[in-house]
């Protein structure tokens, strides 16, 4: 249900029903990890750039997945267009350093570049 509403662009409702999930499910760190993933994408999507990127990296700390890379990414992002450059280079460094085999990797010394790094 997250996912349609997140498809549909109604990113309040998505945000609601991805916490929901993620409270109310015990079953295995992915999908949990995928829900907090949700949350903050939603935020993301609402322009809410602090507690999206907050969010995003809660996710990656918290749920070491192969999501981890990603969510980084999302943070730094959610960072730069918050104009924290210093902060988006911290995240995009980390999944660099952190994730050397990720495909994210390429992608963070991509966006560091473009942040003067």
């Amino acid at each position: 249900l997250a996912n349609a509403f997140f498809h549909n662009k109604d990113y309040v409702n998505a945000e609601k029903s991805y916490r929901k999930f993620a409270s109310s499910f015990s079953g295995d760190d992915y999908f949990i990890a995928a829900a907090h993933g949700g949350i903050a994408a939603s935020l993301q999507a609402q322009k809410k750039y602090q507690e999206a990127a907050q969010a995003f990296e809660k996710a990656a700390n918290k749920y070491e997945s192969v999501l981890a890379p990603n969510f980084l990414i999302q943070a730094g992002r959610c960072y730069a267009n918050l104009g924290d450059n210093a902060k988006a280079k911290a995240v995009y460094q980390k999944v660099i350093e952190d994730y050397p085999k990720a495909t994210e990797k390429d992608e963070a010394l991509m966006l560091l570049s473009m942040l003067g790094e």
